[in-house]
């Protein structure tokens, strides 16, 4: 083996590496999560990294596994690809601790994830949040860590960005028992909106982006814009203990045409395993059109989608189930007349 000092000049003997090769294990978790999740691969390739430190194990004393803000306009995948993450590798998109921040808004109400300190009413009868108990309720032999989730962090008080910091700086804390709480097998994940509609009126054709052929250089400003106001709300020090920011980009129509088929197969697996009225249900193009159509947002991105799926198709069949319309065994057709869908059955 040469010496460090001899290393350019000695060629022979030595390989390259490819860093970018990916285990079997993160190549089959990868698979399965990127099917579930649609238009972000930058965002899928930062959290896959994060994931390929805890196949190897790299735990640092003192310190969470990892640390992801994801950033991005409403609808756009954020929370989903937590929870797909979750459904990937623990069995359950639920099997994660989910914090609903806007849940957290006033400072008293910080209390209920560390529970009340001494002396408060109801010291002794308030279970908190953050409990050993509730971390290790979701792992598995297979992944013995904990996926943390905080949704929509912008709308907690500021207070809970403090009891972070040290979450996220020391990997533990004392709850208001005194009882300690170990992080160092957590994964933190904290998404937000934050500057969402700057940076959506920003990327548009009217603004000085470049014209809509050079969507590399919107992507950039976009991300630009966001992070922008991500530091005018969030405090220096809390952003620090972060250890990578993800901007989430608008989803466009392809995108949310491939959404719109991962859904629609859900909705037939739901009514197909139905545990009294099992049916089978197959949507024609026309149909599929039309629910993109009606569908299609791009501030409101996926999530005004899955509104239209729920009025415009969901909630008809629950009705033709419930007045006995639809039977088990049935084959039902679902097709477009107008601007409405039409149910047929054979």
């Amino acid at each position: 083996m040469p010496t460090s000092a001899g290393l350019q000049q000695e060629a022979k003997g030595w390989v390259t590496l490819r860093t970018s090769a990916r285990s079997s294990w993160l190549d089959h978790v990868a698979r399965r999560w990127t099917a579930q999740v649609v238009g972000q691969p930058q965002a899928t390739e930062a959290i896959l990294r994060l994931l390929q430190r805890i196949e190897v194990q790299a735990c640092q004393p003192q310190r969470t596994m990892g640390s992801m803000l994801l950033l991005g306009p409403p609808g756009c995948g954020k929370t989903h690809s937590v929870e797909a993450l979750a459904d990937v590798l623990l069995g359950s998109p639920g099997a994660l601790l989910k914090i609903n921040c806007a849940e957290f808004q006033q400072q008293h109400e910080i209390a209920r994830l560390i529970g009340a300190p001494p002396g408060y009413i109801g010291h002794a009868d308030t279970e908190p949040v953050f409990t050993r108990e509730n971390l290790e309720r979701c792992r598995t032999p297979e992944f013995p860590y904990t996926l943390v989730l905080f949704d929509e962090i912008e709308k907690a008080h500021h207070s809970l960005y403090s009891l972070l910091l040290g979450i996220l700086d020391r990997a533990e804390m004392n709850d208001g028992r005194n009882r300690h709480v170990d992080f160092s097998s957590c994964l933190f994940f904290f998404t937000s909106n934050i500057g969402s509609k700057d940076s959506l009126s920003a990327a548009g054709s009217s603004g000085f982006v470049p014209p809509a052929g050079q969507e590399e250089a919107k992507a950039r400003h976009f991300r630009a814009v966001s992070l922008r106001a991500l530091k005018r709300h969030f405090p220096p020090e809390f952003l620090r203990r972060i250890e990578d920011t993800v901007v989430y980009q608008p989803l466009r129509p392809a995108h949310l045409r491939n959404i719109l088929e991962l859904e629609l197969a859900k909705v037939s697996r739901i009514f197909a395993r139905h545990s009294s009225t099992p049916f089978q249900v197959d949507f024609s193009s026309r149909a599929k059109s039309l629910l993109l159509q009606h569908g299609c947002d791009m501030e409101y991105g996926a999530a005004n989608l899955h509104h239209t799926l729920a009025c415009e198709l969901q909630d008809p069949l629950y009705r033709l189930m419930a007045t006995g319309q639809v039977t088990a065994g049935d084959s039902l057709g679902v097709f477009a007349k107008g601007s409405d869908l039409v149910f047929r059955k054979c």
